[in-house]
């Protein structure tokens, strides 16, 4: 019988992505980092509403008694675009941050068909 692990690594192996599950006390060092990003102007205010303005950094109320939270990172291509502006050619690329909702939703639906056959339970609203 696999584990949930083992599903999980078999599912998101498929996109090429890696998880961990880490404690919920982390949840704090996550918030003052991504404060951090955002005092020190590495993201903008408008980016940190878009992405974690609904973020609550603490367990939600549906799952007071939680104690873990899974962290999954996926690979995302830069995309390279070329324009031209008034004769001169431009270069820049489009960060992956603008291409990855649909991903999101695939992880959320990994995760909730995997644990959910095990009866955990689960708040997949908070994904970032």
């Amino acid at each position: 019988m696999k584990t949930i692990t083992d599903m999980l690594h078999s599912e998101f192996g498929k996109l090429h992505a890696k998880f961990r599950t880490v404690s919920i006390i982390h949840l704090k060092d996550l918030q003052g980092e991504i404060d951090g990003w955002k005092q020190n102007g590495l993201i903008t205010e408008k980016f940190y509403e878009q992405n974690y303005g609904e973020f609550t950094f603490q367990p939600p109320p549906s799952l007071p008694n939680a104690c873990s939270v899974i962290v999954i990172g996926v690979p995302q291509k830069i995309i390279p675009l070329e324009f031209f502006h008034n004769g001169k050619r431009y270069q820049t690329v489009i960060p992956p941050t603008y291409v990855y909702s649909k991903l999101r939703s695939t992880c959320k639906e990994i995760l909730s068909q995997i644990l959910e056959k095990k009866d955990i339970p689960l708040n997949v609203q908070y994904c970032l």
